[in-house]
């Protein structure tokens, strides 16, 4: 797909919203272009900040591509992603929808459903033992993008521990999953 640049509106000559899910300034402080740093958010979708009238206005980058690119002649509240990875932000795999369809597309609620399963199970996260020393804990390998073995950890907060990342935090197990294709610049599989 080749990138396009649109003006994002109400922000019209300050910053632009690509087909590629990516967003830039036209003026930094410098006077330059330049592309902004997108937030993974804990449920997985991506945020920017956009600055004008000395405030901040946050914007998930799916919803500022969705109404650049994407047509919406039904009028939808929605956005869905069609294969399901919130930070795939590109123009071909959003579509506007209702409410109901975005509820019921794909495993969303198989994922759900095992979500809710594994919490019966384990009951609150902050009563049981984090890391190796949980017993439901599964070993995880790193890899760099190419594919290249890099590491071998017990689990995922072994991983997060050695990567400095918050815990619960990383999505490292939804790369194990097959949900997402990386997270925090590798590639992770279960062992």
């Amino acid at each position: 797909m080749i990138e396009i640049w649109k003006d994002i509106i109400g922000y019209e000559g300050l910053y632009q919203v690509s087909s590629l899910g990516r967003i830039k300034s036209l003026k930094n402080r410098q006077g330059n272009v330049q592309l902004l740093k997108i937030r993974i958010m804990k449920n997985g979708y991506c945020e920017v900040g956009l600055f004008k009238n000395k405030k901040y206005k946050y914007f998930l980058v799916h919803r500022l591509v969705a109404i650049a690119f994407v047509p919406n002649p039904n009028n939808y509240p929605e956005i869905n992603h069609k294969d399901e990875n919130p930070q795939n932000n590109c123009a071909d795999n959003l579509e506007w929808c209702s409410r109901q369809y975005n509820i019921n597309y794909g495993h969303r609620n198989e994922k759900v459903s095992e979500k809710a399963r594994h919490r019966k199970t384990l009951g609150n996260h902050t009563n049981h033992p984090r890391g190796s020393k949980n017993h439901n804990s599964k070993p995880v390998e790193q890899y760099d993008i190419e594919g290249n073995y890099l590491n071998r950890f017990d689990c995922v907060a072994d991983a997060e521990r050695y990567l400095g990342i918050k815990p619960y935090t990383s999505h490292i197990g939804g790369v194990c999953n097959g949900h997402l294709n990386q997270s925090c610049g590798y590639k992770w599989k279960w062992e």
